[in-house]
């Protein structure tokens, strides 16, 4: 069977990334269930959470921060999901990422 680590050839999306992108939660949960990285980033630095925070799937930053998804992990660019979810006006994705603790000066 393929590993859930693997990723897509073009930009190196791993399944949980993609599921996390397009808002599919309980794909998602299926893939942390069977032992999917919650920190692995594609080829920019962008990990399943700050693509999350990026599109504004909620549900999907909840789920992946009760994984313990590494919460002011930056981009490539040293942008963090608290970063990106501000910028996309995504406030409810802000508010989770606030009551985790994500640091506000770290952009």
């Amino acid at each position: 069977g393929a590993s859930v680590g693997a990723t897509t050839g073009g930009g190196g999306a791993s399944a949980l990334y993609i599921a996390c992108q397009e808002g599919q939660l309980e794909c998602a949960r299926l893939l942390l269930e069977a032992r999917a990285s919650v920190g692995q980033a594609d080829e920019d630095g962008a990990t399943p959470l700050y693509i999350a925070c990026q599109e504004g799937h909620v549900e999907c930053v909840r789920l992946l921060l009760e994984a313990s998804a590494a919460i002011n992990q930056a981009d490539g660019e040293g942008t963090t999901p608290l970063y990106i979810a501000c910028e996309k006006g995504n406030l409810e994705c802000v508010r989770l990422l606030l009551e985790a603790s994500a640091a506000v000066d770290q952009v």
